[in-house]
């Protein structure tokens, strides 16, 4: 069996339906609001969820769980990878971030993580997906409006501390992102999620480049 995570989301609700429509894969979704028929309970944040939510499945497509201070993601993936190991998960399947995305904040929940599955017993790949479309718009977005409230007269931050701007040090960051991102869509990581589910029914040993966490 294949769980795919967090199915109420974009990222999520795409990769279930992908791998759904594939002949010969029993797929389940997760949600933290799941009530147990159309789709399991899975909340990140009641580590007692998981362990019932994980019985029986042989392959979890984890989906990060977005966006919240660094030790609160942290916990939250934690509490999954140690959910998975008691239940004896062979193969885990990770949402991460594109290897451009080393120099943002949101890189470290994604690289500890990763990390972590690498301590675990089963089976792991690491999906490296591009920045979503949102992200760069919403800084955008609230760059225009702390623009907007700015008197005319006050300078930009950089030329009155002497330090870069934080739209300069970061611009190459998420032009970079979108580059990457045509090489990891949300198709493709159903399509990997699905080679995975396949492997783990013949109960092979993946050696493949992509299976363990690399850049």
């Amino acid at each position: 069996m294949i769980l795919v995570t967090g199915i109420s989301g974009g990222l999520g609700n795409l990769i279930f339906r992908g791998l759904s429509k594939e002949d010969g894969l029993d797929v389940v979704g997760g949600t933290r609001s799941g009530d147990g028929v159309s789709a399991r309970r899975i909340d990140f944040d009641d580590p007692a969820s998981l362990a019932g939510g994980f019985r029986g499945v042989d392959v979890l497509v984890f989906v990060s769980a977005g966006y919240a201070e660094d030790d609160v993601v942290l916990a939250r993936h934690d509490a999954v990878v140690n959910a998975a190991e008691a239940v004896g998960v062979r193969h885990v399947v990770y949402t991460s971030l594109a290897g451009s995305g080393d120099p943002m904040t949101i890189a470290l929940p994604h690289r500890w993580t990763e990390a972590r599955l690498a301590e675990a017993p089963f089976e792991v790949t690491i999906l490296r997906n591009g920045l979503y479309a949102e992200i760069p718009v919403g800084v955008a977005v609230a760059s225009a409006a702390s623009a907007a409230e700015r008197p005319a007269s006050s300078p930009p931050r950089s030329a009155r501390d002497g330090r870069p701007s934080w739209r300069g040090r970061t611009w190459p960051t998420w032009r970079s992102g979108w580059r990457r991102r045509s090489s990891t869509t949300s198709s493709q990581a159903a399509a990997a999620a699905t080679r995975a589910g396949r492997t783990s029914w013949k109960a092979s040993r993946r050696s493949a480049a992509g299976t363990s966490p690399r850049r």
